[in-house]
């Protein structure tokens, strides 16, 4: 298993959660899309990666910009499911009603509560040329499955956000799955094995699980790293 970058084009602007996504957990939503089961799908991983001391060599998800393309916070707007009874009832939409004006063309539209926000809903974007992973293990299988099954990042993916072009894979020399050039960490690692590497000196912890599905194994204290991360490509 040999160390790799991942270089993935980022055609629509992505959602980041609370922590960004990590090489290891795309690679398991690979991984349950291919064999329907979510056990199978975890221990697949381990041909794909390296693995140490129950962390898999995966970073998490990196931007990718330059002096001419930099990173540029959007705002993407979610649509969720329109039900015909209440949502696209015809009383909701009168564009003919005298009641109407030009600050308020649709009066029977709340759009401050209720069903409409729950519906639409407006989230922080970010979009940069690339996206980067690190990794160690079988880069181009790695690139294969992503290729294959994934065709967007982020939370709402499948709601068009975050959609994702070419997948490129090139063997680097230093493994930087978990830490970058500089020393800076690059996925969430437990406190105890964050120390043991030489990470700098903290007790800032976000308590974790670290093996996907993350809702069925248990957490610990980690170090996390920057959640809005850019690189110069």
């Amino acid at each position: 298993m040999k160390p790799f970058k991942l270089t993935i084009d980022l055609l629509i602007p992505t959602i980041i959660t609370k922590q960004p996504v990590t090489l290891d957990a795309l690679l398991w939503h690979c991984n349950f899309l291919h064999c329907h089961d979510e056990t199978v799908a975890t221990k697949r991983i381990e041909k794909y990666l390296k693995k140490t001391d129950g962390v898999f060599h995966a970073s998490a998800l990196q931007f990718g910009v330059t002096s001419q393309q930099t990173l540029i916070a959007c705002e993407s707007v979610s649509v969720g499911t329109m039900r015909e009874d209440t949502d696209l009832h015809p009383d909701l939409f009168k564009p003919t009603s005298k009641k109407k004006n030009a600050k308020n063309p649709y009066p029977n539209i709340v759009v401050t509560g209720g069903a409409y926000r729950n519906t639409v809903r407006k989230y922080q974007s970010y979009h940069a040329p690339v996206i980067v992973f690190y990794g160690v293990g079988d880069g181009e299988a790695v690139a294969q499955m992503l290729t294959y099954y994934v065709i967007a990042i982020g939370k709402n993916a499948t709601d068009g956000v975050g959609e994702i072009g070419d997948v490129r894979v090139e063997e680097i020399e230093h493994d930087r799955s978990f830490f970058d050039a500089e020393g800076q960490l690059n996925r969430p690692l437990p406190l105890e094995m964050y120390k043991k590497l030489g990470g700098e000196d903290t007790e800032e912890t976000q308590q974790l699980g670290l093996i996907p599905p993350y809702r069925l194994n248990s957490t610990q204290p980690c170090v996390v790293p920057e959640r809005i991360k850019r690189i110069i490509i």
